[in-house]
């Protein structure tokens, strides 16, 4: 008998040891899959490189968390999200063109390239530089993720930029604004008009005739995005004059 109930207890271990295996044989799949994935990004092209050299009007610093461009402004920083599994570097065209005109920009690197990973990474920025105002802004998923920050920091900011973006959080606070721009071709034209009940009462919306969702940045096609009708460069003049006008406004009230 006992050799009978002996040989119950190997068949069960066996059978822990199989379903065992199994899963974590799963696992192992499921974390190599994970990080494959999140290791394959757009990367920047040839023109990232040379936005990101300081002239006289830009100086452009590397730092652990991203990239400052520090241009003319004194009043105005932004702090900017990139789009998912995109190269950072990929943006650093349209916001030098930003820090040449009326804020200084920080650009910051996300963990495996999504800004999901690194939501507050805002904190320690916001906190190292002293400016009257601060803005966070970001592209697509980084767009979502600075929205997200914003609604739980809304007494820290001034306003909000969303490029191809819309709020997922409510955005109401007094003197809080946002701005919206999106191309008419993007690939979810239909989305950026998502929670118009987490809109400020300041909200401004900017649609770039032609432009789709890729060329906010200079990482190439992305799939299943709307055909642009316009060049990359005109796109993101259209962005910075928005990006722009929209701060004169806050300056001016």
């Amino acid at each position: 008998m006992s050799g009978l109930i002996d040989e119950k207890k190997r068949k069960k271990r066996k059978k822990r040891r199989i379903v065992l295996l199994s899963v974590f044989s799963a696992l192992s799949v499921l974390i190599a899959s994970c990080f494959i994935y999140l290791s394959i990004y757009q990367k920047g092209d040839k023109s990232c490189d040379a936005a990101l050299k300081s002239d006289e009007t830009v100086q452009v610093e590397k730092e652990k968390k991203g990239y400052f461009f520090d241009g003319p402004s004194q009043d105005n920083l932004i702090l900017f999200y990139p789009g998912a599994k995109v190269d950072t570097k990929a943006y650093a065209p349209l916001l030098r063109r930003v820090a040449e005109e009326e804020a200084d920009v920080y650009l910051f690197s996300m963990p495996f390239h999504m800004a999901f990973f690194g939501i507050n990474r805002a904190n320690a920025v916001r906190k190292k530089y002293s400016y009257p105002h601060y803005y966070m802004a970001g592209h697509s998923l980084g767009a979502a993720m600075a929205g997200v920050y914003a609604a739980d920091h809304l007494s820290e900011y001034d306003g909000l930029i969303f490029l191809a973006g819309y709020p997922t959080k409510d955005l109401h606070h007094e003197g809080f604004s946002l701005l919206s721009v999106y191309g008419s071709n993007d690939m979810n034209v239909k989305s950026m008009q998502k929670n118009p009940q987490y809109r400020p009462d300041d909200y401004q919306e900017v649609v770039i005739s032609g432009g789709n969702h890729a060329n906010f940045g200079n990482y190439g096609k992305q799939r299943g995005d709307g055909k642009a009708t316009i060049s990359r460069e005109e796109q993101q003049i259209e962005t910075v004059n928005a990006i722009v006008a929209f701060l004169q406004k806050k300056i001016n009230k």
